[in-house]
């Protein structure tokens, strides 16, 4: 039987203790002596004689993924030993700061453990000094914590990715000191106390690894509800566009003569990011202007600049999540702690004038204008963003803030925020394939039932569980993956054009130059 289905402990009773004893200890003032100190020190500053050694080693490693190694006991001094423990351990620790004190809360959502049969111990059970004793190991990361983790969302119930491992310092990620994702391989060599009942621990070590699990787009998860004079579409299991509107009085444009109106944005990233990735999203971006109703014509407000700004939430809290939170939330939640970062994604202030010196909107009528974009955004290349995730005690999630400035008086300006995906390139491949196949033909109608990219693209995106022998469809998929420049980038290309040609609510985007904008990304 594979060691990761031998012994999965409760990940709720795991933590619920674990929970409670760090908080007792939190609220509780140290008053160990003297020898207790002594102890400790001497702890910290001995070497073990247990080293772990990954062997299968990688930078992260994703839910299915099989972690293996050796373990080896070399005492300098003789051991006698009961049992020797390998396991993988994941912890989620918070701090919160309370007017009683600070509290320090620990959960133990997972704790596989692969015991060494005792067939291979030496007898008597003792290790000798000067000897070496060597013992394999394997994992295989589960795709979902046990029930019992967490009964009210599934989301928790999913691997979250490591987050500020103090013992991975060289990885920028974010995260505050108040809210942490651990994953340890950990050895224990436990020893029989006198009085028979407990077991002491004689050696330990731990390594850590990097775990980067994601899921499929879940909308119910995203904290979108919360943005104020918004509206929000969703087309397809994914794809998202927001629009908001703001309204303009006289006098906005640094003008007398400006009448009144309305200006309109709306905006969509068509594509997750990648973790670990330099791969750039296209935010299409569009702008409408309606002027009221006047005796004269006049001309919409120039456009000063676009810019784009990233913002990382990074959730922690002392009691488990009994709900999606928000920014907002820490006004009604005393427990919910929230600390936040913000980098540039892109901008865009060349594109809002043309060679000719002509203005860039669009005349639709003689009171209705347009303005269309699109903004390539790239996440920061100093910083490493894990996926988004929800877990009992910590969440991360990400959100895009689109601002447009217009020059004139008073800096005028209008913007709104979309919540958006960092994921794994298979995530990323499998979001391209489901939106591909929702509309398999629609693309064919201009260009004709034999068309080399399309035929790659449809097989591509064509159901992967049948047991079909079709060497067609097994190229189509290779070809795809094993070329992010070329028909990758044609198959993201056709998605957006597809995506935008069946939705009404983007109707302003000119779909004529979309695949070019898109595959010069």
């Amino acid at each position: 039987m594979p060691s990761s289905l031998r012994s999965i402990r409760s990940s709720s009773s795991v933590g619920t203790t674990a929970t409670s004893e760090t908080t007792d200890t939190a609220i509780t003032s140290s008053s160990s002596g003297s020898s207790g100190l002594l102890s400790r020190l001497s702890r910290t500053f001995s070497r073990s004689p247990v080293t772990v050694q990954i062997e299968n080693k990688k930078d992260y490693y994703c839910v299915g993924d099989c972690l293996s190694g050796t373990v080896t006991i070399a005492p300098t001094r003789d051991q006698s030993f009961s049992g020797v423990f390998v396991s993988l351990e994941g912890l989620a620790k918070t701090i919160n700061d309370r007017a009683t004190g600070r509290l320090n809360v620990t959960s133990n959502f997972l704790k596989m453990s692969d015991a060494i049969p005792a067939a291979d111990f030496p007898s008597p059970r003792v290790f000798l000094a000067g000897q070496s004793y060597s013992y394999k190991f394997s994992f295989v990361l589960p795709e979902y914590l046990l029930d019992t983790e967490c009964r009210q969302f599934a989301s928790h119930r999913q691997l979250p990715p490591s987050l500020g491992d103090p013992l991975l310092s060289n990885v920028k990620d974010c995260a505050p000191d108040m809210a942490r994702i651990t994953y340890r391989v950990v050895c224990r060599v436990l020893y029989a106390k006198q009085d028979g009942q407990r077991r002491g621990v004689a050696f330990s070590s731990e390594t850590p690894i990097t775990v980067v699990a994601a899921y499929m787009p879940d909308l119910s998860t995203l904290p979108h509800h919360h943005y104020k004079n918004q509206e929000v579409s969703v087309i397809d299991g994914f794809t998202r566009f927001y629009r908001t509107s703001k309204t303009l009085k006289k006098g906005f444009l640094g003008r007398s003569s400006a009448a009144s109106g309305t200006i309109g944005l709306e905006a969509s990233i068509l594509k997750p990011f990648v973790y670990q990735t330099q791969d750039s999203a296209p935010m299409l971006l569009s702008l409408s202007y309606q002027a009221d109703d006047s005796s004269k014509e006049i001309e919409p407000p120039k456009i000063e600049s676009i810019t784009a700004r990233l913002k990382v939430f990074t959730y922690y809290t002392s009691d488990p999540l009994t709900y999606v939170p928000t920014p907002d939330s820490r006004q009604i939640d005393p427990l919910l702690g929230l600390y936040s970062e913000s980098y540039m994604l892109g901008n865009s202030s060349c594109s809002t004038s043309r060679e000719d010196g002509k203005s860039p909107w669009v005349k639709e009528s003689r009171l209705h204008y347009s303005y269309n974009s699109t903004i390539e955004l790239n996440l920061p290349n100093n910083r490493v963003l894990p996926p988004n995730f929800w877990c009992c005690l910590v969440g991360r999630q990400y959100e895009a803030e689109v601002t447009v400035k217009f020059s004139g008086n008073g800096g005028n300006s209008v913007s709104l925020r979309m919540p958006i995906e960092i994921t794994i390139s298979k995530i990323a491949d499998e979001v391209l394939r489901q939106s591909l196949a929702q509309d398999s033909g629609s693309a064919r109608d201009e260009t004709g039932p034999d068309d080399p990219v399309l035929d790659t693209v449809d097989a591509w995106a064509a159901p992967q569980n049948t047991t079909s022998s079709s060497a067609a469809t097994t190229d189509a998929a290779s070809d795809i993956s094993a070329a992010p420049t070329g028909a990758r980038r044609q198959a993201w290309s056709v998605r957006c054009e597809r995506t935008i040609s069946d939705t009404q609510s983007c109707q302003n985007f000119t779909l004529g130059t979309l695949p070019a904008a898109v595959l010069a990304l």
